[in-house]
């Protein structure tokens, strides 16, 4: 009796042991075919899935880059069109306050050329040299006008051109994400807003 009592232990050991080994056999056992598959399809959608963020991050700074250049345009576009116009008031004017105020015009917007044209060199932008046709137009018709006129004239535009010019670069400022870009932006509006004032005083006292 106590050997098969024994004998019976023996075999509960046994079987005790070769169900571990079973067990420990079952976690090591490679993954199956479709297990492997499933994490190949993983791997792909995350793959799939950074593609199109790094996608979408070029698209996002792409679109940045297309309005920096947008606005570079722009503002050279209102630099040129106020050192011509203010050339044209020195030749034309007679009015010490009108003339005062086209010195001016021409020197500070020639700066803020010089300085803009570095910006776009350094940012690889390229920019216009002359007025559009648009605005040789806008500047025949202020040239064919006589002195008078052309001092009541040329004052309002200074007013409404630099309002737009100051509205044109808040908005600028607010969009742009290039910080070189950004800078200047902000070192320029106090200047235009300046020159704003200078303006509505010429209009209102020359």
């Amino acid at each position: 009796m106590k050997k098969n009592c024994s004998t019976t232990h023996s075999l509960k050991f046994v079987f005790i042991a070769l169900l571990g080994i079973n067990i420990v056999a079952c976690e090591k056992k490679p993954k199956s075919t479709a297990e492997e598959s499933e994490i190949t399809i993983d791997k792909s959608k995350i793959l799939i899935q950074s593609k199109e963020i790094v996608e979408e991050a070029k698209t996002v700074s792409t679109k940045h880059d297309e309005r920096d250049a947008i606005f570079l345009t722009e503002a050279t576009e209102i630099n040129l069109e106020q050192i011509d116009f203010g050339k044209l008031a020195q030749r034309t004017s007679k009015n010490q306050k009108v003339l005062d105020m086209a010195i001016m015009m021409v020197d500070q917007h020639t700066k803020s050329m010089t300085e803009l044209n570095a910006l776009a060199n350094k940012k690889s932008i390229s920019l216009p040299t002359t007025l559009g046709e648009e605005k040789q137009e806008e500047y025949r018709q202020l040239k064919s006008k006589s002195e008078k006129e052309f001092n009541d004239a040329y004052c309002q535009k200074m007013v409404s051109k630099h309002k737009l010019a100051i509205e044109k670069f808040e908005k600028a400022f607010n969009e742009c994400k290039d910080p070189d870009i950004k800078a200047w932006i902000s070192a320029t509006i106090p200047t235009l807003k300046a020159q704003l004032n200078h303006a509505l005083m010429c209009e209102k006292n020359r």
